[in-house]
């Protein structure tokens, strides 16, 4: 992906961001997704520290001029507020 990109949606759930990275391709516009190995390598659910799930991060980064539609999308399929301006 080109250097414009920004990230558009973070979360500690491989299925959130699966379903984040669906909804984008479905409506055509390009992605890539950043997914944290250590997660899959040492992913405790409920764990102190670094091996709680929970605070890896999942991100989806988008070319700069679709970043505004993409979160639009994402939070509207995935039904979460948007980030206050």
């Amino acid at each position: 992906m080109a250097d414009n990109s920004v990230e558009v949606y973070v979360t500690g759930s491989e299925v959130n961001a699966q379903q984040a990275a669906g909804i984008l391709e479905s409506n055509g516009i390009k992605h890539f997704l950043k997914m944290d190995v250590t997660q899959h390598l040492f992913g405790l659910p409920g764990a102190p520290g670094p091996f709680d799930t929970m605070s890896s991060g999942h991100r989806i980064l988008v070319p700069e001029e679709e970043a505004e539609r993409a979160t639009e999308l994402i939070h509207a399929y995935l039904g979460e507020s948007l980030p206050e301006e």
